[in-house]
């Protein structure tokens, strides 16, 4: 019971956060993950690549996906949007964490910024390896980070669409799973695994004062929830 209403409030304190405790946001777990990858993986959407690539890194970096994707092609803006200049992989060889320099964030009110470092977890839902697929099929060495086959930056409102889709194709009621929902899963996730609320807050960088974490810290954090989610049950 104890665990119950610490997943109960972590939703509650989500909810809050956008200012609209009213609406309705489910969750993506980690077994609605598994089934949106298996989805892509047999989809002939040549698009799959980068949708998995966003949905896999929204999860395991707490990212809001505002954070990754701009809203319409205006609000690009290079200083201050995801580029492809801010993503880093540790080894070309055997890479195992992928550093993410977010140039802005919700609760970052003096423009700090800061360093998501997101670590490989050797199963089917690594952050690591989709991203390393999605890179492997780029050739636009500019610009946004995320781009559509057709060269475009990738937009909030289509990605969302996207996974919609996939989710009625799963016969999941989708109306209710917004972009928030892969920030909601992983910290309901993590909730549940026994990860310290403080721990959940400073990875999702609720407070200024988490901005001003040494990049070490990141480091160990991020890399400890990427690492201890994945054994999780499947049926859940």
């Amino acid at each position: 019971m104890p665990m119950l209403k610490r997943v109960q409030a972590c939703i509650c304190r989500l909810r809050l956060t956008r200012g609209s405790p009213t609406r309705i946001r489910l969750p993506v777990t980690p077994r609605l993950l598994r089934q949106i990858k298996q989805a892509l993986a047999s989809s002939v959407n040549s698009a799959k690549l980068v949708i998995w690539a966003v949905a896999a890194t929204a999860f395991f970096g707490f990212f809001r996906l505002g954070e990754l994707l701009c809203s319409t092609p205006q609000d690009f803006n290079k200083s201050m949007c995801l580029s492809w200049g801010d993503v880093a992989i540790n080894s070309h060889l055997a890479p195992t964490m992928v550093q993410i320099h977010l140039k802005k964030s919700k609760c970052d009110q003096f423009g700090a910024g800061a360093k998501v470092v997101i670590g490989a977890t050797g199963d089917k839902l690594c952050p690591v390896t989709a991203l390393l697929d999605y890179l492997g099929q780029r050739e636009d060495r500019k610009g946004a980070f995320y781009l559509g086959p057709n060269t475009k930056p990738v937009l909030k409102p289509w990605f969302v669409k996207q996974i919609r889709s996939i989710l009625s194709s799963l016969g999941v009621a989708h109306h209710q799973y917004t972009g928030h929902s892969f920030m909601i899963g992983v910290a309901t996730t993590a909730a549940l695994a026994g990860v310290e609320d403080s721990t959940i807050q400073a990875l999702r960088r609720w407070h200024s004062a988490a901005l001003r974490k040494t990049q070490q810290c990141y480091v160990c954090l991020i890399l400890q929830l990427s690492l201890y989610l994945p054994p999780l049950p499947t049926n859940w």
